[in-house]
């Protein structure tokens, strides 16, 4: 037996299998609820049923004998389907309603063995009510005949000889979902020279509708195939006001794919894009991986993503951004458990700096606005001005000159406080020269200075005379030197 369930109604459909073994019979007996009997309708190929006259006198109360016959004897496998509708009152948001399901009972079997399947809307919850009597709970979706599988089952039960059960309808109000699921995404965005942004969008989503929306900037350009689907080209269709959509014929709303898109917009690196779903689909994590131009430094970033690299210092003493995963590590996570082709390559050059949001806004709200400057002009900013403080403070005091360095350093490690990217850019290579030629510039002026102080002309030893005395000289009494020293003094005298 099915019971499905709705709004204002029940429908029941009953299947019966009879298995008559050894020998054949005239008729089957079926005993039916007197209060559903003239609205029951026998859909049989080969049995018509008929009420029996005179009553048998086992028919229990509220019950009618029915009798069923073929055009001969009943032997084997006898299939009867029978079907009706039973009408309830409208049933309200929150309210609840007792349904009892009608038992039809084979009569003058052996054995009566079968199943319920329990059938209903979105809008309503079905509870059996009380103690299940001669039924046993089992799974809608496993447990179920082949010849009665229910899609949609929600409950089932089984029973043997006489059953009964009453159900509890619940109606609720059913909230709108999101149809669309973007899990994962990649998006690729390099910044050329020619201030052209060639932009890659991968993402791993599911959705229930038969047209994904797609919004992108009115200056985009597209490539020979724009758009995949699980690595299969896909046609772009173009709606009214320029609307672009997606077809998504095929996919199962419940079985994740791969959504590839490819364009290109004009724009510097100033700000960055990534497309946008007007119907608002549920969104996950993004990545966002730009590449700029390697002259090109950046200085900074601005907009609702977080920065996924870090800095490594290389042996040429510059710092270099390094980003926590590679572009055929995040593809992997992407396409995660989708069966589909590898898409083909995408070419990128430059410098790459990742970054990641959690449901990205749209434009401009979700823009990444990035700050960078020309690593020339950017070792020239930092060289000169260093340059420009060693040449006026060249005659300064010593004290003055290490207030100075000082100021610069202070001044750098705040810079790194608000700006991180921009104290990361200043800590390279123009930097350390620029310090030593300071250090050059000062030392050779400190030294200059000290040369002219110096009299060149005067001697650096003076010659004193004996009676000087400075010039006396102890030595050891008995020594020949003193002597020697005694004998010239008394010759001078």
């Amino acid at each position: 037996m099915v019971v499905r369930l709705d709004n204002g109604v029940v429908r029941y459909e009953t299947i019966i299998f009879y298995e008559i073994l050894y020998s054949g019979v005239k008729s089957l007996r079926l005993d039916v609820p007197a209060a559903i009997a003239g609205e029951i309708r026998n859909t049989s190929e080969s049995l018509r049923e008929a009420s029996l006259n005179p009553a048998p006198d086992n028919v229990a109360e509220g019950y009618v004998a029915w009798g069923l016959t073929g055009e001969a004897e009943l032997i084997g496998t006898q299939i009867v389907r029978l079907q009706w509708e039973q009408k309830l009152d409208q049933l309200d948001v929150g309210k609840s309603l007792e349904v009892a399901v009608p038992h039809l009972k084979p009569m003058n079997a052996d054995r009566a063995w079968g199943q319920i399947v329990i059938a209903k809307t979105e809008t309503l919850d079905v509870q059996p009510s009380g103690e299940l009597t001669g039924l046993r709970p089992i799974d809608p979706t496993q447990d179920i005949m082949k010849d009665a599988l229910v899609a949609n089952a929600a409950r089932a039960f089984e029973f043997y000889d006489d059953w009964q059960l009453s159900l509890t309808a619940t109606r609720f109000q059913l909230e709108e979902l999101k149809r669309t699921s973007i899990e994962r995404g990649l998006v690729r965005a390099v910044i050329t020279r020619s201030d052209e942004q060639g932009i890659q969008a991968i993402y791993r989503m599911r959705s229930a509708r038969q047209r994904l929306a797609l919004q992108l900037p009115t200056e985009a350009q597209f490539d020979a195939q724009p758009v995949r689907i699980n690595g299969q080209p896909v046609a772009l269709e173009r709606g009214d006001q320029g609307q672009l959509f997606v077809p998504l014929v095929g996919q199962e709303p419940d079985t994740p794919f791969m959504l590839e898109l490819r364009y290109t917009v004009p724009g510097d690196h100033r700000r960055v894009s990534v497309p946008t779903f007007p119907e608002d689909p549920a969104v996950q994590r993004v990545f966002l991986a730009v590449y700029l131009p390697e002259e090109l430094a950046l200085l900074g970033s601005t907009g609702p993503w977080s920065e996924e690299y870090r800095w490594r210092h290389k042996q040429s003493l510059k710092w270099i951004p390094q980003v926590n995963q590679s572009d055929s590590e995040l593809t992997k996570w992407v396409t995660e458990g989708i069966n589909a082709p590898p898409s083909s390559a995408f070419q990128t050059a430059g410098t790459v700096y990742l970054f990641s949001a959690l449901r990205p806004q749209p434009p401009p709200q979700g823009d990444l606005e990035l700050r960078a400057a020309n690593e020339n002009w950017l070792a020239g900013f930092i060289f000169l001005p260093l340059a420009l403080l060693a040449g006026v403070m060249i005659r300064s005091s010593l004290r003055s000159k290490i207030a100075a360095i000082a100021l610069v350093v202070i001044a750098i490690l705040l810079a790194g406080v608000f700006t991180p990217t921009l104290a990361q850019q200043l800590l390279n290579a123009p930097l350390y020269a620029a310090l030593a030629m300071v250090g050059v510039i000062w030392s050779a002026s400190h030294l200059m200075n000290a040369s002219r102080n110096v009299d060149w002309n005067k001697p650096m030893f003076r010659r004193t005379s004996p009676s000087s005395p400075d010039a006396a000289v102890a030595l050891p009494s008995g020594s020949d030197s003193a002597e020697s020293t005694d004998s010239r003094g008394a010759q001078d005298e």
